[in-house]
């Protein structure tokens, strides 16, 4: 099963003949003047981007900022070839896309297309980065097409490597604030000093507040409101120049009022319809932005928290070998309650059942109401063996991640009296990767570069599910929607309710490049990647088609590419340009399966 894909993609600076402000940027003998070196670590080692036979864009903090990219999900606004797609109801869940490869889902038991790296640790979930990599940051870097050799993380799409601002030895401060519409505040402060000679500290926070922007017509808070709140504290010491240290503590909270729903049909003869016929009719009338909502019992909200301790240690053994050790602990927990059906549930009425009010106000969960969940703690560790010589450019390493967490969820639906359930592997979710790499880059005459890398990666997933439906007497008891699907089943466990999975995956990736100096602002060259995403799991399985693990997908791309720096009208002129090709294998795709009259939910590779 494979698709093809043949695409190309352009972008032109014109730059004045002033600064840019880009991070670490300088003149260099026979550069163009107004045009400055812009140096990237695309390849895990710090190159001019000019010089880097990948197609990247690459952009400092200050051109973020000119850019109006206060969040990590507006870099779409700067980088040609990604797209961005905010989980439903989540404005911080970001899902990215790069060259076509985009996943379908958050959830923990599936990996996205498109890694994100921030300070050198690759997130292994996308909850909270949509809006938590963009504080006081040095630069980002968003590299596209398969990124299966020095990432921790591979992806089949690319990478977006976020780089924040190391403590220096200067005393510096920063305090901006910014208003808007919906009653928009915006505060950002950042301070650094040096403590020692040897010690330096950074302290940087942001916080966004803004009233809902669809009104709440029961007279609780409005819909889709933000409060957002980002810190961090950045610790270098640099006792030696061979010996640096930087230690990062991060964390992000957000808290929404949520999504509202817009009914906008039902059926009169089914039980919701008959109980909420009134109300179905009143909500179908409302103005587009303005909904219903249960403010006595939990309106919809999302709240999101992350933290993450960080450190990055490198040693210089000789001026020609270098360690690298970069270590990352992170922490995720979220809650949302989504209250979509668009109606209040006190407008419930009795008639054509004889019901009395109290047992017809009972019935109030035959909305259509969903509480999801997530937590989970991430550990990654890499060691890194980089090297220089006149001959060649290595580096070579080990990495190792581990995931545990829960993904969840309680709903009720228009479905007759079946009114509560536990879906998801709220049971558990354990991910574990071991890589070993190597990349080398060969100079075979000063002009002429090959580039080889390879690398081996080793993925185990386990996931335990749980399903089963709450009673609500006197309608319902309990039940396990599993335990039909775990009889006779080898991987059942003895609680009838669960069930248990686990599968491995494995798969070589490489790079390949050949690019060549044409002059000393004129790059091309040639490359062939291939990526893999790791097989995994259907978060959202209840039975045993739809909880069938589904298989790795892979992508080969092909890539030529051509990059000069010239001038154009005496204005200094930046053009990268590359076309590729990209053959991709058993692509992860979500569907929706039919199960004895019920819709579920699967991950499937999908066909040719």
């Amino acid at each position: 099963m494979k698709k093809s894909k043949l695409a190309s993609a352009i972008s032109i600076a014109l730059l004045s003949t002033g600064s840019t402000g880009w991070v670490h940027a300088q003149e260099e003998d026979g550069a163009h003047r107004g045009l400055e070196q812009v140096i990237v670590s695309a390849r895990r080692v710090e190159e001019n981007v000019q010089d880097v036979p990948i197609a990247i864009t690459a952009m400092s903090a200050e051109q973020l900022e000119k850019s109006g990219v206060v969040q990590t999900s507006d870099l779409v606004q700067r980088a040609p070839s990604i797209q961005y797609q905010a989980a439903t109801g989540r404005r911080d869940a970001a899902i990215f896309g790069i060259r076509g490869q985009k996943a379908d889902d958050i959830l923990l038991t599936s990996d996205q297309a498109v890694a994100v790296i921030i300070g050198g640790v690759p997130m292994n979930w996308a909850y909270g980065v949509g809006i938590s990599g963009a504080l006081d940051i040095s630069s980002v870097e968003v590299a596209k097409g398969p990124q299966g050799t020095l990432f921790g993380k591979n992806s089949t799409g690319g990478a977006i490597i976020i780089t924040p601002a190391e403590p220096n030895n200067s005393v510096e401060g920063m305090v901006k604030a910014g208003i808007g519409n919906y009653n928009l505040r915006q505060l950002e402060g950042m301070y650094n000093m040096p403590l020692t000679d040897t010690l330096a500290i950074r302290v940087a926070a942001s916080a966004t507040k803004q009233d809902g922007l669809a009104d709440n017509l029961d007279g609780g808070e409005d819909f889709n409101s933000t409060d957002n709140w980002v810190g961090r504290i950045s610790l270098k010491w640099q006792p030696t120049d061979a010996l640096s240290s930087l230690f990062v503590i991060e964390s992000m909270y957000s808290s929404a009022s949520g999504p509202y729903g817009k009914p906008i049909a039902y059926k009169p003869t089914a039980i919701p319809g008959a109980l909420y016929g009134p109300a179905f009719n009143a909500a179908q009338n409302d103005d587009f932005f303005a909904g219903h909502s249960d403010a006595t019992h939990d309106g919809g909200y999302n709240d999101t928290q992350t933290w993450g301790v960080l450190n990055t240690t490198t040693f210089e053994v000789s001026p020609e070998i270098t360690i690298k050790n970069i270590v990352g602990v992170r922490d995720l927990w979220y809650e949302g309650d989504a209250d979509l059906d668009g109606v209040n549930r006190n407008d419930v009425s009795s008639a054509g059942f004889g019901l009395p009010p109290a047992t017809a106000f009972a019935l109030n969960r035959l909305q259509f109401k969903t509480i999801q969940f997530s937590d989970a703690q991430s550990v990654t560790e890499e060691i890194q063996l980089i090297g220089s010589h006149d001959i060649a450019d290595w580096i070579t390493g080990l990495y190792y991640s581990h995931t545990d967490g829960h993904d969840g969820s309680y709903s009720t639906q228009f479905n007759g009296l079946n009114l509560q359930s536990i879906t998801g592997p709220a049971g558990g979710v354990t991910n574990q990767t071991i890589a070993a790499f190597a990349q080398s880059t060969w100079h075979l005459t000063d002009e002429l570069n090959l580039t080889t890398g390879l690398r081996f990666t080793m993925d185990d997933r386990e996931v335990t599910y749980i399903s089963q439906t709450i009673a609500n007497p006197p309608f319902q008891t309990n039940s396990c929607l599993l335990r039909v699907s775990v009889v006779g089943n080898p991987d059942a466990i003895p609680d009838p309710c669960k069930l248990q999975k686990n599968e491995n995956f494995h798969e070589p990736t490489w790079n390949l490049s050949l690019d060549y100096k044409l002059t000393d602002s004129q790059l091309v060259y040639v490359a062939t990647r291939h990526g893999y995403r790791s097989g995994g799991f259907s978060g959202r399985g209840q039975n045993t088609v739809t909880t069938t693990p589904f298989d790795q997908e892979t992508v080969t791309d092909y890539e030529l590419g051509y990059k000069i720096d010239g001038e154009i009208i005496g204005m200094p002129l930046r053009i990268n340009t590359a076309v590729f090709y990209q053959d991709y294998k058993d692509i992860q795709r979500n569907i929706t399966l039919t199960d004895g009259g019920t819709l579920q939910n699967a991950v499937r590779n999908a066909a040719a």
